[in-house]
Formats: C-alpha cells, sequence, structure tokens
C-alpha cells in the first residue's frame, strides 16, 4: 500500500518514531504524496490495525489522594456488563505498572520547620536519576522493567496491582488510624481544599474507599478459588511486614498503639518505596488463596475500626476530614522527628456521607444516616438540595482556598452538582428507592425551574449557589466554573433505573443470563398514546409508544419497552414482569 501510493521510505520511517502524534503524521504524509482522502483512511486503517496500543501520561503537581479509586468504580462497572469474564481477568498476567520519574519524599525530608511550626512542603519531586533513565528507553518509556530498571517491560497480573494498592493504603493511614493522609501535596475530590496537605490533612473517604476495595476483592477470591497467586517479590514483603504490624496493633488498640503503627507502618513503606524506585526486580512469590484471604480480613478488622471512630456522635454523620497537628518532634541536623500528634476535625462535608454508604451494608443503617444528613446543616432546606459541606466559619484559614470563597459559592457551602448526585445515586444503589424518588424532583436539574436555574435545564453545571450565599438573586442558579462529572453520575443512574442494578449475572450453572429489574416511579409511564422518532444504530426510526409505557435502548440498537396497565411503581413488591416478548424490526 506504501509503495503503491507513492510513500517514500524516509515518509515511511516516521511512522516509527516514538511518539509522533499521528494526526500530524498523517498531513506531513498527505502532502508530500498526494493521497486523496480514502487513501488517507485507508492508510489510518491501515495503522490502526498494525498498531500496538501504548499506555502513557504526562506527571502533573502531586497526586490526588482519591484519584485511585476511580479504578473501582471501573472494576464494578465491567462486573455489571462481563460478570462472566472476571474468572479470566484473575488468571491474565498481562498487566503492568507505570513508571514515573516523580518520587514521594520520606517524613524526613518533607517535614520543615517554618513560623514557628511543622509543615508538610515539597513532598511530591521530581528525582532526576530516574528521568534520565525513563528517558534512555527507546521504547515503552513509562513501564515499569526488572532488574530495578535496567531489565524487560513487568508483567503482572490484577491481583498484584489490587494488592500494591491495598498495602500502600493500609500504610498510609493517619497517626490516629482513621483518614488516608495526604502525603503528595495534594488533597482529595475537592481541589480547594488545597491547604490541607500541608498540615497533616486526612481523608476518611479514602479509609471507607479502601475498604470497598477489600471488600471487592474478598469477593472475587471468595467466589474463583484460584488455588495461588503470584505476586512482586517487593510486594509480597511488603505485605508480610504491614500484616504483622496490623496484627500488633489489633491486639492492644488504643491511641498510643495506633502512633505506633503509623510510625513503622510509615518506616516499612519508606524503605519499600526506595528499593522498588527504579523498578522491580522480577521476582514472583506465590501465595495460597487463604493466605491472602485472611490477610484481606485483617486489614478490613483495622479498617472497620477507623470507619467507627470517624463517626460523629453529636451529630450523627461522618467525619470527612481530619488536620494532624504535631505537638511533640525533635530536630536533630534538620531532620524532624514528630512523637505525638493532636487530631482536629474539619466541618462536616456531604462527600464523607456518600462513601459512608459505599460501604454501608444494612439497609435499616443506611436509612438512618440519610435522615441524619437530611437533618443536618448539609441540606439546604430553602432549595431542598445537599451543600458540598457545612459552615466553615470557625475553620482554619489554612486548610485552603475554599475558606477564601463567599458561602454558597464555587466549592464552599454550594450545591456542587457532581457530588450531590454522587449522594443521590448512592441511595439507588443501596435500594433506598423511596428516598431516592423523593429527592429526584428537587435535585435533578430537568425538574428545576429554568427561571431560578438561569440557565438551560438541559446542561448541567458545576455549581447552583446556595441559599448562604449573601446574594439572594442567584440561590438556585447554575454556574460553569469547570468540568463537572455529574453527567457520569447521571448516565450511571439512568441506566440502574431503566435496567436495574445488575441485568447481567451468572446463574448456578454458571451460564450468563440477562434480567430486567427497572427502578422506575409509576409516573415515568406515558399517560397517553405517543409517536416518536428513535435512532437504531445510526438509523432514525418512528416508533408508536402505547399508553402506561416506558422505553430506553439497549446496546444502542435494542428497544426496551415496558408495559406497566396497573401503573405501580415498579419497585413494589407487588411488581413484577409477567411476560417478555421479543419483535424484531425490519
Amino acid at each position: 500500500f506504501l509503495c503503491d501510493k507513492r510513500v517514500t521510505f524516509g515518509m515511511a520511517k516516521n511512522l516509527f518514531v516514538f511518539n509522533r502524534q499521528i494526526g500530524n503524521l498523517l498531513v506531513d504524509i498527505r502532502k508530500k504524496a498526494k493521497l486523496s482522502q480514502n487513501d488517507v483512511a485507508k492508510l489510518i486503517a491501515f495503522l490502526v490495525i498494525n498498531s500496538e496500543k501504548l499506555f502513557d501520561a504526562v506527571p502533573g503537581e502531586g497526586y490526588w489522594v482519591d484519584h485511585w479509586t476511580y479504578n473501582l468504580d471501573l472494576l464494578e462497572r465491567f462486573e455489571e456488563i462481563y460478570p462472566d469474564k472476571i474468572g479470566d481477568l484473575l488468571s491474565e498476567n498481562n498487566f503492568y505498572y507505570y513508571d514515573n520519574e516523580h518520587i514521594i519524599r520520606p517524613r524526613s525530608q518533607r517535614y520543615v520547620y517554618e513560623a514557628g511550626k511543622i509543615m508538610q512542603y515539597k513532598s511530591y519531586i521530581s528525582d532526576q536519576k530516574k528521568k534520565q533513565l525513563i528517558e534512555s528507553r527507546y521504547e515503552y518509556q513509562r513501564y515499569v522493567r526488572t532488574k530495578f530498571g535496567y531489565g524487560e517491560v513487568y508483567k503482572t497480573n490484577i491481583i498484584d496491582k489490587m494488592l500494591c494498592l491495598i498495602v500502600n493504603k493500609i500504610a498510609t493511614l493517619d497517626p490516629f488510624g482513621k483518614g488516608v493522609e495526604m502525603e503528595a501535596d495534594r488533597p482529595g475530590w475537592n481541589d480547594a481544599l488545597n491547604g490541607l496537605p500541608g498540615i497533616f490533612g486526612s481523608s476518611v473517604c479514602e479509609t471507607m474507599e479502601l475498604k470497598r476495595l477489600i471488600d471487592l476483592l474478598l469477593g472475587w477470591i471468595g467466589r474463583y478459588k484460584i488455588n495461588s497467586y503470584e505476586l512482586t517479590k517487593e510486594i509480597y514483603e511488603f505485605m508480610v511486614k504491614i500484616n504483622e504490624l496490623i496484627k500488633e496493633n489489633l491486639k492492644s488498640y488504643s491511641l498510643k498503639s495506633n502512633f505506633n503503627y503509623w510510625d513503622k507502618s510509615n518506616t516499612v513503606k519508606e524503605e519499600y518505596r526506595e528499593k522498588t524506585k527504579f523498578g522491580v526486580s522480577g521476582d514472583k512469590v506465590s501465595i495460597n488463596n487463604h493466605t491472602l484471604y485472611e490477610f484481606l480480613l485483617l486489614c478490613r478488622e483495622k479498617l472497620n475500626k477507623s470507619i467507627k471512630e470517624s463517626f460523629d456522635e453529636k451529630n450523627l454523620i461522618y467525619h470527612t476530614y481530619y488536620i494532624n497537628k504535631p505537638k511533640d518532634y525533635e530536630i536533630d541536623d534538620g531532620k524532624i522527628k514528630v512523637n505525638r500528634f493532636e487530631q482536629y476535625t474539619v466541618p462536616a462535608f456531604l462527600e464523607g456521607q456518600v462513601h459512608a454508604f459505599r460501604v454501608g451494608t444494612k439497609k435499616e443503617n443506611l436509612i438512618k444516616l440519610y435522615k441524619y444528613v437530611k437533618n443536618s446543616n448539609l441540606y439546604d432546606t430553602t432549595l431542598k438540595m445537599y451543600k458540598t459541606n457545612a459552615s466553615l466559619e470557625n475553620a482554619s484559614d489554612e486548610i485552603g482556598r475554599l475558606k477564601a470563597f463567599t458561602p454558597g459559592w464555587l466549592e464552599n457551602e454550594s450545591i456542587f452538582l457532581h457530588m450531590e448526585y454522587k449522594y443521590i445515586l448512592e441511595l439507588l444503589k443501596k435500594g433506598l428507592y423511596n428516598e431516592f424518588y423523593n429527592e429526584l424532583e428537587n435535585v435533578l436539574i430537568p425538574f428545576i425551574d429554568p427561571r431560578m436555574y438561569g440557565r438551560s435545564i438541559f446542561e448541567n453545571s458545576s455549581f447552583l449557589a446556595s441559599s448562604v450565599n449573601p446574594n439572594k438573586n442567584i440561590w438556585g442558579q447554575g454556574f460553569v466554573a469547570r468540568l463537572s462529572g455529574s453527567t457520569a453520575e447521571f448516565i450511571n443512574m439512568l441506566t440502574i433505573m431503566v435496567f436495574g442494578k445488575n441485568p447481567f449475572y451468572l446463574d448456578e450453572s454458571n451460564k450468563l443470563k440477562l434480567q430486567f429489574k427497572p427502578i422506575l416511579k409509576e409516573y415515568l409511564f406515558t399517560k397517553e398514546r405517543q409517536e416518536k422518532e428513535i435512532y437504531f444504530g445510526e438509523q432514525k426510526r418512528k416508533i408508536i409508544l402505547e399508553e402506561n409505557t416506558f422505553a430506553a435502548m439497549l446496546f444502542g440498537r435494542l428497544l426496551v419497552i415496558y408495559k406497566n396497565p396497573n401503573r405501580i411503581d415498579t419497585f413494589n413488591e407487588r411488581a413484577f414482569i409477567k411476560s417478555i416478548k421479543i419483535l424484531s424490526y425490519e
């Protein structure tokens, strides 16, 4: 093909230049070889078919404490759609680790004395020797290598990667064993809490997400009883040391015990990071199912205590963030060692309640939490919506830039749509259907009065000004300060509402099955016969929707129509699917 279309050797050689952008490449080739648009299309097809997908990313400004948690969303969604593929996923040895020149400095280097107190600054730095090593590689630059950076690209399995996360994160709990430390210069989901890392902030959200990860892995290894798993030697050694430290901590669980665990687990983690800074040995250790299961149970036991202690007995909701202030410390040759911290709570955030719902298991307890949240300062009684946080009037200015924002504006006490949608999505996922629909008409943008919203109700906003804002004229008005993830949460809601939480499942014979369990309120069904235009794939067609029906598209080409002649809520105990008819549209 290349020869037929007058593409010279020099041009073809450019196809293999590392990191060449395909768009620029095609423009060059089309100009020099005078290819037609059709020829360019064929060339693109040729390149794609004969290409290998490479993973790459550019290091940024630090590690946000929450970014790893979105892997759990992807894993859960994968299982919802491909429950028959999880067994294969666990046995694949085709996963990689990302290689980065940026490192997290040990405590002795990131603790600094400034203005009469101990702070945590410049935790995230670039290691120049590591950067040179990465840049010296001809290909697969950002893939972890064996022989501690100088060998072949290292391959592993997903259990190894999940365990790597678990061991690292459980070794990052704060000195009181409650939140995950913000040790890498960046906060979590709420970017405007950018001061917390410097004042030893920690987050309960990630503690809960760690428990969620452990629960997911426990479910998998319990269901798919693979005899043994191959682990990276360095991760296995890290796990063994943390396992003993957790046992020691749980034997005499106390403030002193939690501090000792924090100190020792951080030391082990720092040793692990130094050892694997340039890569791994490439050696693997086989661990049996029982040993892994017992370690995960031990981690969960510790995390259950962490979460229980983070419950605010006064306001009956969960704390979200903590500040851990050094109170007793030593300075030796410029290096600081902290011997004691004091912990302070940050006012309530909706975020913590979202994560509490994710790991909650008892419906009666979740209903109580829902009521407590609604009775708390997180609820805007005027707008009937949920605010990002309670009042920060008495909070330290050091927590971050959101303290400088006017209440009810940006991340400070506004209705931040992404987090509010996350909250009501959890109501739906946890089976609080009546509570979910009670909130729906007040919270979802399509139901809001456009005159108050100030923009089209067919688009989401970053945030809505809440009723604590001093300017009453903008209460409930939507503003777009940045991109919002609320659309992803909305699509997730719609999918569950229309098809149920787990439409695909494995039966007793391990066969893949499809079931429809819609969670729809009766008012969502048509009240009269309607003619609609819809797309089947790329083709637009007219269909007739009879009275008392609800229609949705599955896979972009399979029209699903529910008929509800008695107009009852589909999640009503009396509701069931009487029959299913499969029709073909030609």
